[in-house]
């Protein structure tokens, strides 16, 4: 089921992202746990959370990756969220549209990490 969204032609081959010169490997490899849903969010790793799958930032919706790209809490402090047309589904898309979806969601995660490591560090005091 991880690799689900990810379309197979018959031949298999390397992805054009992983060999685009214009991707850093930093951001190669996140884009591969994206696509791959290996990315930490809750309902990518069910068996762990086991119910409790709602987002700790908003706490209105499930933790998924879609999610992401529509939680309220980024869209106010993410501002190229305010211009982009976006959607999940463009990480599956053709190069072009997998850069622009992992420069966004990149932020995004990056934004969303530095939150959970906040509010952690809130919890333990």
């Amino acid at each position: 089921s991880k690799t689900d969204n990810i379309k197979i032609d018959q031949e298999l081959k390397l992805s054009e992202y992983l060999k685009d010169k214009n991707i850093y490997p930093e951001h190669a490899k996140f884009i591969f746990k994206i696509r791959t849903r290996m990315y930490p969010v809750k309902c990518n790793f069910k068996t762990q959370f086991k119910t409790n799958y709602i987002c700790d930032l908003c706490k209105q919706e499930d933790e998924d990756q879609e999610l992401l790209l529509k939680c309220k809490v980024f869209i106010h402090l993410v501002p190229e969220f305010k211009n982009t047309t976006l959607q999940y589904k463009d990480i599956f898309g053709n190069i072009n549209q997998i850069k622009e979806a992992a420069k966004l969601l990149f932020k995004v995660c990056k934004e969303r990490e530095a939150l959970i490591e906040l509010s952690e560090m809130n919890e333990n005091q």
